[in-house]
């Protein structure tokens, strides 16, 4: 199991805060959430932090994304986790 949401946060249990729902709700490292839901919110994150950003997204990034689509599954866990790292 990885480290609970507070060690990646400011979220202190109990806060009230929308991440204090959702640690009660799945659990202080989301153990009770589906890995479909989890990589919904991946996605959703990704989205929002996409529109923030500077700039455009280039055309090589969007033939990469199509090109990695039929990549194993382990493989584009690997690439997320790769990434977030470099952000």
């Amino acid at each position: 199991m990885g480290k609970p949401l507070g060690y990646y946060t400011n979220h202190t249990p109990g806060d009230g805060t929308l991440l204090d729902d959702l640690e009660k709700e799945f659990g202080s490292c989301f153990e009770n959430m589906s890995k479909g839901d989890k990589f919904y919110l991946i996605n959703s994150l990704a989205i929002s932090l996409c529109g923030e950003a500077a700039g455009t997204i280039s055309n090589r990034a969007i033939a990469v994304g199509v090109q990695l689509m039929p990549v194993p599954a382990s493989t584009k866990q690997d690439l997320i986790r790769f990434l977030i790292d470099q952000v």
